[in-house]
């Protein structure tokens, strides 16, 4: 195959990465995924346009100058792609670092473009560049992917260190025998094969993102960050099944006067309320704790049996998430709870429903106060 055959082979797969990353933008969770998408997707560009004048030099007969576009284009896409790998695994990118390479990276391309004299070394600066990038974008995954994301961050670290590879070889070849047709062909073409299988282990990556995000957003409130009522079901009647000893405590919170702190100082000033009682509160539960929005401002919480016993501890609790609802709106709110142990056997609907008979009547009796059931 010719340099033409390969370098098009290789500007396909750049496309495909592009338009696929481009679609994956929109639908992918989250801004950090979503600008990492679009800095791939740019670097690939970039890329693919270099391998475009590549493939058109010779069908056109242009000469052997004019070589510093090319080369640009190859060196920030490079810096493109390892950028976006940082955004990807959620890193701190030394943009700094980038701006300053890529500066004296472009001013050295500048400076070496079109003197034969120098070939080599604009070689060495472009595919050394190159596989610098492939090398530091799998040591991210190699170093920063998450547990469930093993399996797509150790094919996209494989992949990119065998790319990197083929640049050595190019650059080693390019070296042996200056005529650039052979082993630039040769990287285009397995360049070209090795960034769709990059392009796989990519889309598994985000789509792991993606389950997971969705996971996220089925199972926590989006305003309170503790689980959803259907969440909270789930792992509590779990808890309930996996123990028949009846030692488990279930309490019903609500907080007190909520529709007239919604009337009176609207609905923004409601959220802040259950935002910074939520918070105080899950910043002193045990870490066995399970803490549920079950409606509107009442929440169900399941007190384990190893933790201290809980109607004092609780007592403490409630004054302390009075205190951080108070100070969201600058007027005094309170707290009611309805504290029932499990008997044993019990289901979990029926230690529920008991504590939240207790919780009604702590407000019949005045609210501000927790009550056990007896």
């Amino acid at each position: 195959m010719s340099i033409e055959g390969f370098a098009i082979v290789y500007l396909c797969a750049a496309l495909i990465n592009l338009t696929s990353a481009g679609m994956l933008a929109g639908l992918a969770p989250g801004t950090t995924v979503r600008k990492a998408l679009w800095i791939y997707a740019g670097g690939l560009a970039l890329t693919g346009t270099a391998m475009l004048t590549m493939a058109l030099r010779v069908p056109w007969g242009l000469p052997e100058t004019g070589w510093l576009p090319t080369n640009l284009c190859f060196w920030c896409g490079a810096l493109l792609l390892w950028l976006a790998v940082f955004r990807l695994f959620e890193r701190p990118a030394p943009l700094r670092t980038f701006f300053i390479t890529g500066v004296l990276g472009g001013l050295l391309l500048m400076l070496l473009h079109d003197d034969p004299r120098w070939r080599g070394a604009r070689n060495l600066l472009v595919l050394g560049g190159l596989s610098a990038s492939m090398l530091g974008r799998a040591w991210l995954a190699l170093r920063h992917h998450r547990a469930d994301e093993r399996a797509p961050a150790l094919a996209l670290a494989a992949l990119l260190g065998t790319n990197a590879l083929v640049m050595v070889v190019a650059l080693v070849s390019l070296q042996r025998w200056p005529q650039w047709v052979a082993p630039v062909g040769l990287s285009a073409l397995s360049a070209a094969i090795i960034s769709v299988l990059v392009l796989v282990a990519l889309l598994m990556l985000v789509n792991r993102r993606m389950q997971r995000f969705l996971r996220e957003l089925a199972d926590y409130d989006s305003l309170t960050r503790v689980l959803t009522r259907r969440a909270y079901f789930e792992r509590a009647e779990a808890r309930f099944r996996a123990s028949t000893s009846g030692l488990d405590w279930i309490a019903m919170l609500d907080f007190d006067h909520f529709k007239r702190i919604n009337d009176v100082h609207g609905h923004l000033a409601g959220d802040a309320v259950l935002q910074a009682g939520i918070a105080a509160l899950r910043a002193a539960l045990p870490p066995e704790a399970l803490l549920g929005r079950y409606g509107g401002e009442e929440f169900v919480l399941l007190w384990p049996a190893q933790a201290p016993a809980p109607p004092a501890a609780l007592e403490a609790i409630r004054c302390a998430v009075g205190v951080a609802a108070s100070a969201a709106i600058s007027e005094r709110a309170s707290v009611s709870i309805g504290l029932a142990r499990r008997l044993p056997v019990e289901t979990l609907a029926a230690t529920i429903a008991r504590a939240d008979a207790t919780l009604y009547r702590t407000k019949q009796h005045g609210r501000d106060a927790l009550l056990v059931a007896a």
